[in-house]
């Protein structure tokens, strides 16, 4: 029964274009999925608050989900193409976080996501580093998984990106934390819109 809730609203988020959707119009969406008798309906027999379970459950993995990560991967059905999604989310994240590098979206893993990229001129003595992302919330995740690969001889050099949104900015005062914590620990960040 839940796969086949996870499977509507995975539906339903691709035909509105979920990614695109301002927070307003999710807002509207989350009320419509509450509402509705084959999703809200039969959440609220499981759950006390179907809303919060939709959000912080199908919603939260979503992005995971798309490149073929996470609980909920299997559930998107269709034509969807997860190692296509995962190459264009690793060229986004480069792109923006470390400009020219070179991508291997094969390496991307989780909690936190992450992936190897390779210097742009392999004649160049510069090693392949690591790029993670998440959001300012989890920037302690990010933060604490490069301590402990450095703790654990990896000698790659991690990238930080915390991701934010035109809706949903990181504020300066938080970005300017960031660094003074990074800098304390010789890693670097970057805070990259998606």
């Amino acid at each position: 029964m839940r796969d086949r809730v996870v499977r509507r609203i995975y539906a339903d988020m691709r035909s509105i274009d979920w990614d695109e959707l301002s927070a307003r119009d999710r807002s509207r969406q989350y009320d419509l999925w509450n509402n509705d008798s084959e999703i809200g309906a039969i959440i609220a027999n499981f759950k006390d608050d179907p809303r919060h379970w939709i959000k912080d459950g199908p919603v939260k993995e979503w992005p995971r989900a798309k490149i073929g990560h996470g609980p909920y991967a299997r559930l998107l059905g269709g034509s969807h193409d997860p190692a296509a999604e995962r190459q264009q989310l690793a060229e986004k994240i480069v792109r923006l976080t470390l400009p020219g590098w070179i991508p291997d979206p094969d390496s991307i893993t989780e909690k936190p996501m992450r992936m190897v990229v390779h210097p742009p001129f392999h004649g160049e003595e510069v090693d392949a580093r690591i790029i993670a992302w998440a959001s300012s919330e989890n920037f302690k995740h990010l933060l604490w998984a490069a301590l402990e690969a450095v703790e654990s001889d990896d000698h790659r050099s991690w990238v930080l990106a915390v991701t934010e949104t035109f809706e949903k900015p990181v504020a300066a005062d938080t970005k300017a934390l960031h660094r003074r914590i990074v800098q304390r620990c010789q890693l670097q960040v970057e805070h990259i819109e998606l």
